[in-house]
């Protein structure tokens, strides 16, 4: 696994030195911030404010020491259509595995920082975020750095950075919301086993509904998970047939 230690600050602290812009640099950020402007007010889809990472609604009473340990991906829900997963519903057999860390960093203004690995096969990706306010808002994090990965032969990828958002937790499942601004927007249903009952499914739909995320395309996981009650049903069902006799 490689590592990269150009981590990129989240922010710049303490008081900066101004420094006077040309003239011909005014104009140029001018007619920026105008071309921006517009494209907000004509209202694609990708200038709403939820493609630009702005807040949907973190779960701000969580414990972060409770997320800690292993989860399953049972679905991955793409919200914009810029993606390689085909419209609809779809289904992949892999069980994706992610690993989450909390980690002390004993520094005032940051912290924790929590580490997420995600496992597919023979693909390992290694996340770093920094939490800005752990105590008011754990559920926001913001990548730091490069991911670490192990990749399959043959395989494009692209480097994630940008924000996470838990929209919502308890001790069996969990949705998080991935965000690059204008390019990836993306939530995960998240579960401690392989299978999540279909309440609990509507009850994501309803809420990503609520925080107007469209559903463009769903890739289910852990397809398998279902079957694995089967074996140990047909067991205890001869056991009671063996007895009886």
């Amino acid at each position: 696994m490689r590592k990269h230690n150009n981590a990129m600050p989240v922010c710049c602290w303490g008081k900066q030195k101004r420094h006077a812009i040309p003239l011909g640099m005014e104009i140029l950020l001018g007619l920026g911030f105008l071309f921006t402007s517009s494209l907000v007010a004509k209202g694609d889809q990708f200038t709403d404010p939820v493609f630009s990472c702005a807040r949907v609604e973190s779960h701000v009473s969580m414990d972060l020491k409770n997320i800690e340990g292993m989860w399953f991906v049972l679905e991955t829900i793409h919200h914009s259509p810029r993606n390689s997963t085909p419209a609809g519903v779809s289904w992949r057999e892999t069980c994706p595995v992610l690993q989450f860390q909390v980690e002390e960093r004993g520094d005032p203004l940051l912290p924790y920082s929590l580490k997420m690995w995600w496992q597919e096969g023979t693909f390992h990706d290694e996340y770093l975020f920094n939490i800005p306010q752990p105590s008011k808002d754990p559920g926001f994090w913001l990548t730091s750095g490069f991911q670490n990965v192990i990749l399959p032969p043959n395989t494009v990828y692209t480097h994630f950075a940008g924000t996470v958002e838990v929209l919502g937790v308890d001790e069996n499942h969990m949705v998080l919301t991935f965000c690059t601004p204008g390019t990836v927007l993306y939530s995960i249903v998240l579960s401690r086993t392989k299978r999540l009952h279909k309440d609990k499914i509507a009850g994501v739909n309803k809420m990503l509904e609520r925080r107007r995320l469209p559903k463009v395309s769903v890739l289910k996981t852990c397809k398998g998970g279902a079957l694995t009650i089967a074996p140990s049903a047909i067991l205890i069902f001869m056991f009671l047939l063996f007895m009886n006799y």
